[in-house]
């Protein structure tokens, strides 16, 4: 799992500062209220709630950012959450919520401290929260001295509105970098890669507002899961979900197969009207898909080809007596629904090719093309009886899934909420098969994957996004099945990637055997070009991978394309740990690959080493140790006193030291990083001069590896406690240098105070014993007192000649 840093305001009584709304004694604002009336709801004020801004430190990581706040809040830390309050500033006027220059201009909060990211040298501060809306709609977040686009540093996409059947409004997005801050941290690729997720939940049932009946709730099985709701911008934009799936029809039986069709109602969410031109390129296509549960296992056993709209009615099954609609049929109006029977998706004549559409973009030539229909069966949602059959199949569970690609949805980005699932009833009778309803709600703006972690809760389900592209969902369950084998099961979800999938792969270490390697896909049908041929498993030194042919070769290799989901597994001899699992595009562009991490098989458990050249001052208050961890594998090393008095774990929150390699201090719970491969230095309150201790490598803080003994006698340390830096040349500090002098004092100053030059935030914040990701006057003071010759600190006792730790001490 990716490891969050969590930021949360703290309530003042009960006015809880969030980001998107702030609030007062005589006055609040919604800032989100022009989009929230553009959506069925009143401009209103929120008076409680509770703000989760959670940065993907692991992402941050990846791309070589650290995230640090300096001063100037009120700060709690437990375990990886660190939860800070904003200062509200003074109530503003009236906004005039159709006047987006006015808009750009508010300051919803401010503070005193500030958020800062680092790398390479490069800083980039939000000084000042400031909330802005973009010449385009977006989002953003920057200091509020600097209220430009393009000093912007964060900007929130996927922003989704929810309302509960209790009345709470609650919102989701998710925090990627602008493009300008990504330039100006030097890694102008991150742009627009997902680096946290901002969430605010339990705002005030009884405030009034004007609740649509739009019932779009997140289901209980997406806890901690990705947003796949719309990505609503000011400017008014459609937005077509699946609002119900309704009806069944069955067409008989031909060569063991059965074909079906499924009813579906469409909503548009959006506030403006959807397109619906039935003999143009600008109308909605609709796919059907078949699901099954069994053994563990979810798997896509059917597919449709696609129902073309033809004429919009103007229903309102999300938004009772709200629909605004279009009588000609042209447009699917806001907060409208158009119902298509079974019959009608099951129409062959209005069935095209799935190959002809580009789901990212909603793009299709018209009119569509197709191979002559042969069957009653042709185009329809075709399934094997075999997967039907209830004597084959017990114990299996049954969903059907409906999914609208339209132009204009595309081109707004609302395209990741297009579909829709819901559970159905699979019997037989006189060797036909009979779909139904078992009664079950339709499950809106999920695709159907997300059943197979209602059922079992033990899947992980993560989303992958390819950059300016489509989105992915990768299942993953791994189940012990004794005797030292462990079941991995996957599933990879194409919701409407056009690059699609050309192959998947897991990496394997040295020793791991695997069994039982499977794949499953779907077979297309009815004329469909592309090649049926299953994907082929190579076992390599460190990976098994699952592929098709290239994109060069074959244009129409059996590539995972939008709306399918293909299945790999295999046995392995390993437990799992959370490794970096790669997915290769099939179509040209880049990245050519994307990585999610997910469960995969480990080794076995690699213990630390010493390393061959540690670097040397003059007293040991650490210990040094080569992790030996072969890559970016998630291990916690467990550090023991040899006396057994006290044992602890290396925080993943680390200091880089350049060639001396990273520093780390001690925390009472494992925590699994991917440790980089240089000497690491542990300190902290239980390492003191004269000791020997025991370092294990854990996977699992369960098992651990043979244990490496090393001593403050004969292992020299990093650095001296307040020994920051070294020499200052050419505008740069170099790292530790082994003595406390003025200088250290000097870059502590420079950090405080966000100077250009200063060292990073992470080789200054000293205060308390376990970095707490803010550099304050304490750690300052932390240096001075280095530099004045100060023992050892945190509740070393020096003055019988003897130090004993002392962790009770903070």
């Amino acid at each position: 799992m990716s490891r969050l840093v969590r930021f949360r305001p703290v309530g003042i009584q009960t006015c809880v500062l969030m980001l998107l709304i702030f609030c007062s004694s005589s006055f609040a604002v919604d800032v989100l209220s022009q989009e929230m009336s553009q959506n069925g709801y009143e401009p209103t004020s929120f008076t409680t709630g509770t703000l989760s801004f959670e940065f993907d430190e692991d992402q941050l990581w990846a791309m070589g950012i650290e995230l640090s706040v300096v001063g100037g809040f009120d700060v709690t830390q437990h375990d990886e959450i660190i939860a800070f309050r904003f200062d509200m500033i003074e109530p503003h006027p009236t906004i005039d919520r159709q006047d987006k220059s006015v808009l750009s201009s508010i300051h919803l909060m401010t503070a005193s401290g500030a958020i800062v990211l680092e790398r390479a040298g490069k800083r980039e501060i939000v000084s000042a929260i400031t909330l802005t809306y973009g010449n385009d709609g977006s989002v953003r977040i920057q200091s509020a001295a600097h209220i430009d686009e393009e000093n912007a540093t964060f900007r929130l996409t996927e922003v989704t509105w929810f309302s509960n059947q209790l009345g709470d409004q609650q919102l989701y997005g998710d925090i990627v970098l602008t493009q300008a801050a990504a330039s100006r941290l030097g890694y102008p690729t991150s742009a627009d890669l997902i680096v946290g997720h901002l969430s605010v939940f339990n705002m005030d049932r009884d405030v009034k507002v004007a609740r649509s009946n739009l019932a779009i709730d997140a289901p209980t099985m997406t806890t901690g899961g990705p947003n796949l709701g719309t990505n609503q911008s000011l400017a008014p934009s459609p937005d077509v979900i699946v609002g119900d799936l309704h009806q069944l029809n069955s067409y008989g039986v031909l060569n063991n197969l059965s074909a079906f069709s499924v009813g579906t109602v469409s909503c548009n969410i959006g506030t403006a009207p959807l397109k619906w031109l039935f003999n143009t390129n600008e109308h909605p296509v609709i796919a059907q898909n078949l699901y099954r549960h069994k053994g563990g296992r979810f798997e896509q056993i059917g597919m449709s080809w696609l129902k073309h709209g033809f004429f919009a009615l103007s229903d309102d099954l999300c938004f009772p007596g709200q629909c605004d609609g279009d009588p000609s049929g042209e447009s699917l109006g806001p907060k409208c629904s158009d119902p298509y029977s079974a019959s009608l998706n099951g129409q062959q004549g209005n069935l095209g090719p799935r190959s002809e559409v580009n789901a990212f973009t909603g793009e299709y030539p018209f009119p569509f093309g197709g191979a002559q229909l042969e069957s009653l069966l042709s185009r329809r949602l075709q399934v094997n009886n075999d997967d039907l059959s209830p004597t084959l199949n017990t114990g299996a569970a049954y969903f059907v899934e409906g999914q609208y690609v339209t132009p204009d949805d595309a081109a707004a980005s609302n395209g990741r909420n297009n579909a829709s699932y819901r559970k159905i009833d699979v019997t037989e009778a006189g060797g036909t098969f009979v779909l139904s309803f078992p009664g079950e709600d339709t499950v809106r703006t999920f695709p159907a994957i997300y059943a197979w972690q209602a059922i079992e809760p033990e899947v992980q389900l993560s989303t992958v996004l390819v950059p300016g592209e489509g989105s992915y969902t990768l299942g993953a369950r791994v189940t012990n099945l004794g005797n030292e084998t462990w079941h991995y099961e996957y599933a990879l979800h194409n919701l409407n990637s056009h690059r699609s999938v050309q192959s998947f792969s897991v990496p394997l270490f040295p020793g791991v055997a695997l069994s039982n390697i499977g794949f499953h896909d779907v077979d297309y049908h009815s004329g469909e070009p592309y090649d049926q041929t299953p994907w082929q498993a190579v076992i390599t030194n460190d990976a098994i991978t699952w592929s098709t042919d290239d994109f060069a070769i074959n244009p129409d290799a059996n590539a995972l394309r939008w709306g399918t989901m293909y299945n790999f597994r295999f046995d392995a001899n390993a437990p799992a740990e959370q490794l970096a699992i790669t997915i290769g595009m099939f179509r040209p562009g880049t990245p050519g690959s994307v990585t999610v991490t997910a469960p995969a098989p480990t080794d076995n458990i690699i213990a630390p080493g010493i390393p061959s050249q540690p670097y040397d001052v003059t007293k040991d208050r650490y210990v040094t140790i080569d992790p030996n961890t072969n890559g970016n594998r998630l291990i916690a090393f467990r550090v023991t006193r040899m006396d057994g008095t006290e044992s602890a774990y290396v925080s993943c929150t680390l200091e880089d030291l350049g060639a001396q390699g990273v520093f780390g201090s001690l925390v009472a719970s494992p925590e699994f990083c991917s440790w980089n491969t240089q000497v690491l230095h542990i300190g902290g309150c239980m390492i003191a001069p004269g000791n020997t201790y025991s370092i294990e490598g854990t996977l699992d803080a369960v098992n651990f590896s043979s244990p490496l003994l090393v001593s403050t006698t004969n292992v020299p340390s990093p650095r001296e406690f307040g020994d920051v830096v070294g020499v200052f040349a050419n505008n740069v500090w170099s790292g530790p240098d082994g003595l406390v002098s003025s200088v250290d004092i000097l870059a502590a100053v420079q950090g405080f105070q966000l100077v250009d030059s200063a060292p990073l935030i992470a080789r200054l914040d000293l205060v308390p014993k376990n970095p707490n990701h803010v550099l304050a006057a304490d750690d300052i003071l932390a240096v001075v007192l280095a530099f004045s010759g100060d023992a050892y600190q945190y509740g070393l006792s020096c003055s019988t000649g003897t130090c004993v730790p002392d962790c009770t001490n903070p």
